[in-house]
């Protein structure tokens, strides 16, 4: 086999080094986006496995404008409820501004007996996340395929003779 001498500027003949870029990037992309969108996905699978449902009893409702360039507001809940061995568990939970949410109003909870963090107002899914995690996996999947189809592929030679693979 012999090698041939790069071309001046660093060129190689038949690859289009500007679309391997943006293929290179968009796969840079489409795994961080799989990347979180996985870790939102593993916790949401946490509650459909183990999560358990209660009524808590809401305590306090506190409105809370987190500061910054983007601020959020949303309604800091705390709350009390028994989990089913009967021990009484605080929770602080985030709820919309718009949800009318009140001191002394029972509300539907799901929690993770494992984790007393883990509490969240039923219903409040991370859908969004879990649709980039099917369509992110799909995607890169896709693309593993078609570069191993790409990689069995002769390599055209420069000369006009065909690979010996």
């Amino acid at each position: 086999m012999t090698l041939m001498p790069m071309p001046a500027g660093g060129d190689v003949p038949g690859i289009d080094a500007d679309a391997e870029r943006g293929r290179f990037m968009l796969m840079l992309a489409a795994t961080a986006a799989f990347l979180v969108a996985s870790w939102h996905t593993f916790h949401e699978l946490r509650y459909f496995v183990s999560g358990q449902q209660a009524v808590a009893t809401v305590q306090r409702v506190n409105r809370v404008v987190e500061p910054g360039r983007r601020s959020r507001e949303y309604l800091r809940v705390e709350a009390e409820f028994e989990d089913r061995g009967g021990a009484r568990r605080a929770a602080v939970l985030r709820a919309p501004l718009d949800s009318g949410i009140s001191d002394g109003q029972r509300v539907d909870i799901e929690f993770l007996p494992s984790d007393p963090d883990r509490v969240r107002i039923k219903g409040d899914r991370n859908v969004a996340w879990m649709a980039v995690f099917a369509v992110s996996t799909a995607w890169m999947t896709r693309t593993l395929v078609r570069l191993v189809r790409e990689s069995r592929r002769p390599i055209p030679s420069s000369r006009g003779r065909r690979s010996s693979r």
